[in-house]
């Protein structure tokens, strides 16, 4: 890994621009609902305009408030988690990033981008889900969809920012004179209410992709269910896990696997449960932030902004494909720079008004067959979770394991086809190491490799509340340890 200290004028190192970002966003917590919030009753007396606040959800996750369009409901959350695990290096020496790397993280605002994103959009998902609930002029199927969408959206806020913070306030309805005074709830009381939003949004939303023109781009059935597979296996939940993970891999009608790894990110494709809509109209460029933050140049100007740690990179199996179509090596004055190539199309590839070819890949078939390969494993299914994780191996190019390992080793072999399959994406591994209750032995041995022998303590394992948070709201305490 190459970390170098000069900053090129063409594009600004990402994470010195989120500092100032951060600056701009972090009052939105604290002040009364801005003009543009869904509050109004009027905004819910007709289905488009209740459409119109839903569709602007949509339209916050996939383009973020910070800097290029990152923000908590895309690469943001990728980038900061492969950061603090052993996914991840930043090139550009002394960036905001630098903190989440080195697991120096403290009791300041710097964590300040991931809440103050997340959480208005939790207040917009509570002002729909008020709203429709109230009216009376919107017919019952319509009103049905969309708070079944609202739901859906407010769970997958909600999944990331506990996995992140661990405890947090849990905030259900728009009475922010209350809200503002809300205690922290246990990360098991955070994850029930995941858990029935995502059962409620799984009886109101549809079984296919109709609202959206048959474009993966809007919550459905097979998103709420996707979602509450992993909520499952997050909460040891291993039959519920096995039998939601099985609905969407035996739809066979909407789903299977991409057999081209260098497809499973493109638009619209078989393996996609849902994406984020890469919207023209308010960004009128082909590339995603994935590719900004994660490619170099075309012309050789200027290497990556983040690459592959060498931890993730020796970890492959020789003839793993994933190694081959995901990751990729470019020369930059003399050194070699390694760095995430799932997404293809980087900063100095856009085009204004360019067919976008890439969208944001929320959920996925893959992770689906290593949810159940892992609930069957804790069921002493061997064989069968064998038989899945070797599913997803043949894709990569990897001779199938055999059907004898005992259970220990069927676990340890989901954990390297999750880190392989799922590397970058959404945080995956970060939270795997500490739901597995792997992270201290793990991060033991890699913090001190990244902060210059400085040890890992296990309270790092989930990020402080922004200290701006805890001046504010009285009844909030700080995350243990900091």
């Amino acid at each position: 890994m190459h970390h170098i200290d000069y900053r090129r004028q063409v594009i600004l190192p990402c994470f010195f621009l989120l500092v100032i970002f951060h600056f701009a966003c972090k009052k939105i917590v604290n002040v009364k609902p801005p003009v543009q919030t869904i509050t109004s009753g009027q905004v819910f007396a007709d289905s488009t305009q209740s459409a119109g606040a839903i569709n602007g959800i949509y339209t916050r996750l996939a383009k973020g408030s910070l800097s290029f369009g990152l923000g908590f409901g895309n690469s943001f959350t990728t980038i900061l988690a492969g950061y603090s695990a052993d996914e991840l290096v930043p090139t550009f020496a002394g960036d905001f990033g630098d903190l989440f790397y080195r697991n120096l993280l403290i009791a300041d605002n710097s964590t300040s981008p991931l809440w103050t994103e997340a959480y208005p959009i939790i207040y917009q998902t509570n002002a729909c889900i008020e709203g429709l609930e109230q009216s009376t002029t919107i017919s019952s199927t319509a009103r049905d969809l969309m708070i079944g969408e609202s739901k859906f959206l407010r769970a997958f806020c909600y999944f990331y920012i506990v996995n992140f913070f661990g405890e947090i306030p849990l905030i259900t309805s728009t009475a922010w004179q209350q809200t503002q005074k809300t205690p922290k709830s246990s990360i098991n009381d955070i994850y029930k209410q995941i858990e029935k939003d995502l059962l409620e949004a799984s009886t109101k939303l549809r079984s296919d992709y109709s609202i959206s023109s048959n474009e993966r781009i809007r919550a459905n059935q097979a998103a709420a269910n996707a979602l509450l597979a992993r909520l499952y296996l997050y909460t040891n939940k291993w039959e519920e896990a096995s039998n939601t993970s099985s609905l969407l891999i035996n739809n066979n009608v909407l789903f299977s696997l991409n057999q081209d790894l260098n497809q499973v990110f493109s638009v619209n494709n078989s393996e996609a449960i849902l994406q984020w809509n890469k919207n023209p109209t308010i960004d009128p460029y082909n590339v995603l932030t994935e590719g900004i933050f994660f490619l170099p140049y075309p012309d050789a100007s200027s290497p990556p902004f983040n690459q592959v740690s060498d931890q993730l990179l020796n970890s492959f199996e020789a003839d793993d494909l994933r190694k081959v179509s995901w990751i990729k090596t470019d020369t930059f004055y003399n050194f070699p720079y390694t760095y995430p190539f799932k997404y293809k199309v980087g900063f100095g590839d856009r085009q204004l008004g360019a067919p976008v070819t890439e969208q944001y890949v929320v959920l996925r078939l893959a992770e689906q067959y290593l949810i159940r390969a892992e609930a069957l494993a804790h069921l002493n299914q061997l064989s069968e979770a064998v038989n899945d994780l070797n599913i997803i191996r043949n894709r990569a190019g990897l001779p199938s394991l055999p059907d004898n390992l005992d259970q220990a080793a069927v676990l340890q072999a989901v954990e390297d086809e999750r880190r392989h399959e799922l590397f970058l994406e959404w945080g995956h591994r970060w939270f795997d190491l500490k739901r597995t209750g792997r992270v201290d032995a793990v991060m033991s041995v890699v913090t001190p490799l990244k902060n210059g022998g400085k040890p890992w303590s296990s309270h790092q394992q989930y990020y402080p509340i922004p200290l701006d948070e805890l001046s504010r709201n009285p009844f909030l305490s700080p995350t243990p340890g900091y």
